[in-house]
């Protein structure tokens, strides 16, 4: 896929939820496809308490994050099939120019990748074979000795071989199937470009990645495409961090309601109540109902986070600076 929206693939789905962890992670490249794919959806982010919450309670068909909630209202999980499933829906895994889907060259690049995402949930975990799949509980920890043997066999000899053969089969190619980029493509750029900062598991050097200038190129040409820049400008905010600000509302409280009831399904219920939500004066109005209006923006503060909520007194508030103040 080119840097052109090829939404017009995209099937119509309402009320998708893909719940995952407040990072980058297993989730990030199913995110960037149903966001290039134009699919409407909620990025609920989620404490591992409350996954263990959802555990216990049933709600994670595999003990595990990320899974997805379809408009049907069934849950399904792994990452890998959720992702694949995006391909598909959005039409990012076809071939545009002979409409045929990449089919074995992508599958064995989609493994190729899981394979070196396996071989790092060591070095993730500080434990041989990851989280219990019952209660979540990491198992069989690995000692100091281990642990460094973990990181240097990862840096000198699996990573670096591993990222050889993906650089041979990339080839001359733009993506890695092809002409188009793909959902494995997605896959790779999140993995190598946590890798050059650091941010994907912490122990693994840079220099396993940079010495292949193909795969530099690779990840550098993911990144310029428009709807993943788009994405990591707009929506790749960890969510306390987000100001969302609203401004001139005069009365329209049911606008206002519309507004915010939209801006909590875009963010995630989760995301919308982590940021700071504040209010640009003029609240009242103009509008058909003023009093509703206070009304509502205070309730709203008083079922926020304390201090998640700011209101500005505007020109136009001044003659209600009574009701306005005591909501500050």
């Amino acid at each position: 896929m080119t840097d052109n929206d090829d939404s017009s693939h995209a099937q119509k789905f309402e009320k998708i939820r893909l719940t995952y962890l407040d990072i980058k992670g297993l989730a990030e490249p199913i995110r960037l496809a149903l966001y290039i794919g134009g699919i409407d959806f909620e990025d609920e982010r989620i404490s591992y308490s409350e996954i263990a919450k959802r555990r216990s309670s049933g709600l994670l068909p595999g003990g595990q994050v990320p899974v997805i909630r379809l408009e049907d209202g069934s849950v399904h999980s792994q990452s890998g099939a959720i992702l694949r499933w995006a391909g598909r829906v959005t039409g990012i895994d076809t071939d545009t120019e002979s409409g045929q889907h990449c089919g074995l060259v992508l599958d064995n690049i989609h493994e190729d990748l899981s394979e070196i995402i396996m071989h790092l949930r060591p070095q993730w975990y500080g434990h041989s074979i990851g989280r219990s799949p019952s209660t979540g509980e990491l198992l069989v920890p690995l000692n100091s000795e281990q642990k460094i043997s973990v990181t240097d066999a990862l840096n000198s000899d699996i990573l670096p071989t591993m990222f050889q053969r993906l650089e041979s089969r990339l080839g001359d190619k733009p993506f890695l199937c092809g002409k188009t980029l793909t959902t494995a493509d997605l896959k790779y750029y999140v993995i190598a470009s946590g890798i050059i900062d650091g941010t994907f598991c912490r122990g693994i050097n840079n220099s396993v990645l940079s010495r292949y200038p193909k795969l530099i190129s690779l990840n550098q040409r993911i990144a310029c495409h428009a709807k993943v820049q788009e994405w990591n400008s707009l929506f790749n905010i960890r969510p306390r961090d987000r100001i969302v600000c609203i401004g001139d509302v005069h009365g329209h409280v049911d606008k206002l309601e519309k507004l915010i009831n939209r801006l909590e399904t875009k963010l995630g219920e989760s995301s919308f109540h982590q940021c700071t939500l504040v209010f640009l004066g003029d609240l009242c109005d103009r509008g058909p109902d003023t009093k509703r209006t206070i009304e509502y923006i205070i309730d709203l503060r008083d079922r926020r986070a304390e201090g998640k909520t700011r209101i500005i007194c505007g020109n136009h508030d001044m003659p209600h600076r009574g009701r306005v103040r005591n909501s500050t």
